[in-house]
């Protein structure tokens, strides 16, 4: 089928040397266009793991957005608000050790995540342990609410409502990022979160999740 009498259908579509599949010979990222702080971190981790410094280097961009969700927001021109939420994958075969960089780089969160778990934790037990005796007391309420009728029975049940309510809720432990996570699990984590967590991982199966 001609678009035109004498032309071509690749002719009229593109008009121009094809374009080719091989993969274009890029220049390396170099770890100095980084501020010296991550800059510095990129090289030590790409040496030391003996990987590209691509890899290191968009982990590392990745963590440093983590840390900054909901604390900065980039205004290119008034009225236009973008968050600083970004989308990085770079890829490597098997056995390119993704785990030892990953986890070399993720480990600033990590530390975090551990220094609130210890800090929350008395905060936790206390209030586990609240819970748990208001749960006992409420049991026996409701023991005795069921041997009652008419009156007594609604005022007991009342009763009841109103201790449920004021049932102390345990604190979480913050969690900034996860790893292999379901789409309904994400939306969990983002609802405990400040509606905001950090996908960071070492293989694809996200990619496979978020294809169905």
């Amino acid at each position: 089928v001609e678009l035109l009498p004498g032309v071509s259908v690749l002719n009229a579509l593109f008009n121009g040397p094809p374009v080719t599949f091989n993969v274009p010979d890029l220049p390396q990222l170099k770890p100095s266009l980084l501020p010296s702080w991550l800059g510095n971190m990129v090289s030590a981790v790409s040496e030391a793991t003996e990987t590209p410094p691509e890899l290191p280097a968009l982990l590392g961009v990745g963590v440093v957005a983590t840390c900054v969700q909901g604390k900065v927001i980039v205004r290119p021109s008034p009225g236009y608000l973008e968050p600083v939420s970004i989308y990085v994958a770079p890829t490597l075969d098997s056995g390119n050790r993704k785990t030892s960089v990953l986890n070399q780089m993720t480990r600033p969160l990590r530390e975090w995540e551990r220094e609130q778990a210890e800090a929350l934790q008395p905060e936790i037990e206390k209030a586990r342990s609240e819970r748990k005796t208001i749960e006992a007391r409420i049991g026996r309420l409701q023991k005795d609410a069921a041997k009652l009728d008419g009156e007594e029975f609604e005022k007991l049940m009342a009763k009841i409502v109103e201790i449920e309510a004021e049932l102390p809720e345990v604190p979480k432990i913050p969690q900034l990022w996860t790893q292999d996570v379901t789409p309904e699990r994400l939306g969990s984590l983002m609802a405990e979160n400040g509606e905001r967590i950090a996908i960071l991982s070492d293989e694809g199966g996200i990619f496979e999740t978020m294809a169905g």
